[in-house]
């Protein structure tokens, strides 16, 4: 659509003419880390965690149109018994040829509801938890198996916890495809609307986790898969998986109106004495 191109080319010419000017990656990146709120909060009119946390609660107009910053002080909005929200880490990273399942390595993959039991003793409310596109679709003609997606989310909704899915986190996709692929976009699109198709009671989503982050670790430090080190296919790699996150969440709602997207990243800022 109109609305993703808008934001990517807008995304890319800033890019662009911000390494013709200075060269200077610090200010490449410092600028990614604003287009990633730009290009998918605001252009597909999403959620972010304030906002999502807003709508939560049936609180009065003067409230809900509240400035953000004022919301984290004002009585009203804080509750004296928070929620607690848990998640798993989940990385599925591609190092070479070999692939890297946190899922499978910690044994929660195996161990299945019985974790969940135990998240639900804790008292959580709320939980990102994954069900990622290299665990579920090995080959691209190949049919989907959601056997264990179904036994969790059964898990999850069996103590009333609200599921944040989570379909690629830090991950190229599976063998048949990667970050710089072109039809990237396109496969993962594929994969997100087969899982709302089969769980459309689903509301939150977090297509891709940290976009920004991955796209650093893969296409300018060169640790993960595709191992390279250069601008240009670092701006590949993320405009890509935002792209994909864009049409992923159009095409997820197309099936659930109601579908959020919560994103993530690693934003931050480091602050030193003189």
């Amino acid at each position: 659509s109109t609305r993703w191109q808008m934001g990517i080319h807008t995304t890319l010419f800033h890019v662009l003419k911000m390494q013709r000017s200075t060269g200077n990656i610090s200010s490449w990146l410092q600028l990614c880390q604003t287009c990633i709120l730009q290009a998918v909060l605001e252009l597909i009119n999403t959620t972010t965690w304030i906002r999502w946390l807003r709508n939560l609660y049936p609180y009065s107009k003067k409230l809900r149109n509240a400035n953000p910053k004022d919301m984290l002080t004002d009585k009203r909005f804080i509750s004296s018994t928070p929620e607690r929200w848990g998640g798993i880490e989940c990385s599925f990273t591609r190092v070479g040829s070999q692939f890297l399942d946190q899922l499978q390595i910690t044994g929660h993959d195996r161990r299945g509801s019985s974790d969940i039991d135990r998240f639900a003793a804790l008292g959580f409310k709320s939980m990102r938890y994954p069900f990622l596109w290299e665990k579920h679709q090995l080959r691209y003609d190949h049919p989907i198996n959601w056997q264990w997606a179904s036994g969790q989310l059964d898990a999850l909704q069996r103590y009333n916890i609200e599921p944040i899915a989570g379909l690629l986190h830090h991950g190229n996709g599976p063998a048949f495809t990667d970050l710089l692929d072109p039809d990237f976009p396109e496969h993962f699109v594929r994969y997100a609307r087969a899982f709302a198709e089969k769980f459309p009671w689903v509301k939150y989503y977090t297509p891709i986790n940290e976009p920004l982050t991955t796209a650093r670790f893969c296409g300018l430090y060169g640790l993960w898969y595709p191992h390279k080190k250069n601008d240009r296919d670092f701006a590949i790699i993320f405009l890509n998986q935002m792209k994909a996150t864009i049409l992923a969440m159009e095409s997820i709602k197309g099936i659930n109106p109601e579908a959020q997207l919560v994103q993530t990243e690693d934003l931050s800022k480091t602050y030193s004495t003189p």
